[in-house]
């Protein structure tokens, strides 16, 4: 390998890894937290009912029908980021959460009941290998980090406990600033 492929590789690396890590953001946050959402929904008879509704559809039916959620999700984001560079903020929270996380949870919902047929179409099939393996060098490239911010997680302490211990220690100070002495409980 030359020396200017090297570097070549090494500036690709450092242009990518925002984007890898942005990657591992969205698989350990936001896909664990819109699967975890949809398992309790799962359970309801209602949704069980549609989920095997949608896993029997033809794969020409499946696809717009993920696609549709899709393509609003992305709308939804764009037109939160114009409204943001905007100035409203609010309004582009709402519609990032609502719109946008809404959207997303029924794309998720509707990949996991008919992944099968989904990838029975060819182009879709190639484009899900491929976002596989962007994810798959997303995760090798940081993955020393993302193993030193897991490890940091699990040895400190758990957040209500920190809290708990700040409060009681902000107690008696809070008391002779405000003048109010409670005795100890």
């Amino acid at each position: 390998m030359t020396s200017r492929s090297r570097w070549w590789i090494r500036l690709l690396d450092v242009l990518l890894l925002p984007v890898a890590l942005l990657m591992v953001l969205i698989e350990d946050v936001l896909w664990d937290a819109a699967r975890a959402i949809l398992r309790r929904v799962a359970a309801l008879p209602p949704v069980r009912r549609a989920r095997g509704w949608v896993a029997g559809l033809p794969a020409s039916a499946v696809l717009p029908l993920f696609l549709l959620p899709e393509a609003v999700s992305h709308l939804a984001g764009f037109a939160a980021t114009v409204l943001l560079a905007q100035g409203h903020v609010w309004a582009a929270v709402l519609l990032a959460v609502l719109v946008k996380g809404g959207a997303t949870l029924v794309v998720v919902w509707i990949y996991e009941s008919a992944s099968a047929t989904l990838l029975t179409v060819g182009w879709f099939a190639r484009l899900h290998a491929a976002v596989l393996a962007a994810r798959g060098w997303a995760l090798g490239k940081v993955a020393p980090i993302r193993q030193a911010v897991l490890n940091r997680l699990r040895r400190s302490t758990p957040l209500g406990v920190t809290m708990r211990r700040r409060i009681r220690l902000l107690r008696p100070v809070l008391a002779s600033i405000i003048g109010v002495c409670r005795s100890p409980r």
